[in-house]
């Protein structure tokens, strides 16, 4: 899975992508290592992928441009890291996977 970057300045949400295994999905994975560049007000956005999994018809689905436009949306309303996390969390939404949400803001 990417992560996302929202980029404070520009008021843009970008998807960060890498290559190769999942994270955690091996024990003796290698990984390499990427910079990603933050300026003040800048956050990241590290997800599992239980986050953009829902169910239709009994059917699980995932959709991660669901997930950006979300949090792209609630961003550009403004809302502030406590609100985002309930609207994305909350006794209204069903969730089919288990889920790891991370914010990473630079101050």
């Amino acid at each position: 899975l990417p992560l996302f970057k929202y980029d404070r300045a520009a008021s843009v949400l970008s998807e960060q992508r890498s290559e190769g295994v999942l994270l955690g999905f091996f024990k003796d994975a290698q990984y390499a290592e990427q910079e990603i560049s933050l300026e003040k007000g800048d956050e990241v956005f590290l997800f599992s992928d239980g986050l953009i999994d829902f169910e239709i018809d009994g059917q699980k689905k995932s959709d991660i441009r669901l997930l950006k436009s979300r949090i792209s949306d609630l961003k550009a309303s403004g809302k502030e890291l406590s609100e985002i996390k309930d609207v994305l969390f909350n006794e209204k939404t069903s969730q089919v996977d288990d889920c790891s949400f991370i914010v990473i803001k630079r101050s």
